[in-house]
């Protein structure tokens, strides 16, 4: 649906003689009416209500300087469309933790000493050193965008940045271990226990190095066939906040996996609970990150039931995270760090556009052999 038109407020007299705005069903005053400084206030409000309206922002009421709950509000509202999937979960979240402790206070007057304040209760909340970062350097964008919408003063968001992030140790944070890669023989020894969609998921990416956000949502019509590979660009990924394009090559064996998913239409999911015996209405049609998790440690419990029967050693518990990093293994060992980078789409920030393209073509031939 379009935007409707901006239309502004009109330049108004009060009893009292002085010129107004209204804005949301309040009054701004602007001066003596009919003066050059009200002319010009009034420009500058309605200058600052058409930015707000093209970046599809509800404006404060009355420009009053807001709380940190109003400030909070309107920047989920300004960034709704601008950020998906676990970033914009993560920023809901950073958001949650400094309006539940802070929300009635002035957003001039949240302070570094609040920020760590929140920062402490998140930790005590046992999350790991990198989200705790990662949710401080959100909430810190808030300040951000309002210093840029002219809704906080410049001071207080320099103050905040000051705070620097957790490093290793401090507060006692809690460090998650590297995800280390899955032995290609456990996953051999799950995959006869996982239901077709499921198995087929995770021979992708084990082949091309999928993240597991990328395959749930693989549909037929976001595949382009090209000299011989297949070429995957989802439209969201991790780093699409970042305005980075992904790609994934399927080599011929991953083509040979997904080919049967591929016959149906253009906008289904290649994979659905649906099509593994799971009709119930409360199924999606499409697995998501808790499903199919589950789905893979279901399987090894049963592989590993009949295993123990047989007295054979039990396969230990994996993740369809760690299916990437033995993709990454064998590609680091074949093309070098930078083709394992652009293979995973971690993408450096720092490289050359000369350096992607080389590191693409390199990739590309790799899965053709690998994959």
């Amino acid at each position: 649906m379009s935007q409707r038109p901006f239309k502004a407020p009109s330049y108004l007299k009060h009893s009292s003689g002085q010129a107004r705005v209204r804005v949301q069903g309040k009054d701004i005053y602007l001066g003596v009416y009919g003066s050059a400084e009200s002319l010009a206030e009034y420009q500058r409000v309605i200058a600052e209500l058409q930015a707000a309206h093209a970046g599809g922002v509800v404006p404060l009421r009355g420009h009053q300087k807001p709380s940190v709950a109003k400030l909070a509000k309107a920047y989920l509202e300004a960034v709704s469309t601008r950020y998906s999937g676990q970033q914009a979960k993560r920023i809901k979240r950073a958001i949650g933790y400094v309006v539940g402790m802070h929300g009635e206070k002035p957003a001039d007057e949240f302070s570094i000493v609040d920020l760590e304040t929140v920062r402490a209760q998140i930790v005590r909340e046992g999350r790991s050193r990198k989200y705790v970062n990662a949710l401080v350097g959100c909430i810190k964008r808030v300040w951000k965008w309002g210093v840029q919408r002219k809704y906080c003063a410049g001071a207080t968001f320099h103050e905040l940045a000051a705070l620097d992030g957790l490093r290793i140790g401090e507060l006692s944070v809690r460090e998650m271990p590297r995800v280390p890669p899955v032995a290609a023989e456990h996953v051999e020894a799950t995959l006869p226990y996982l239901r077709p969609p499921v198995a087929a998921m995770i021979r992708l990416q084990m082949l091309a190095g999928m993240r597991p956000g990328e395959v749930l949502v693989l549909k037929p019509g976001q595949i382009r066939k090209t000299d011989g590979l297949w070429v995957y660009e989802p439209e969201t990924h991790k780093n699409s906040w970042r305005e980075q394009t992904r790609t994934v090559y399927l080599g011929p064996k991953a083509q040979a996996v997904l080919a049967p998913f591929m016959e149906r239409g253009a906008d289904a999911y290649c994979f659905s609970p649906r099509e593994a015996g799971r009709a119930s209405r409360l199924h999606r049609d499409h697995y998501d990150n808790q499903t199919y998790p589950r789905a893979v440690a279901r399987a090894i419990e049963r592989a590993n039931r009949e295993r123990a029967k047989g007295g054979l050693p039990l396969i230990p518990p994996w993740h369809p995270n760690q299916a990437r990093h033995t993709v990454a293994t064998r590609v680091r060992a074949l093309g070098g760090p930078d083709a394992a980078r652009t293979v995973l789409g971690q993408k450096s920030l720092k490289a050359t556009e000369i350096y992607a393209e080389r590191d693409e073509a390199t990739a590309a031939e790799i899965m053709r052999k690998i994959g």
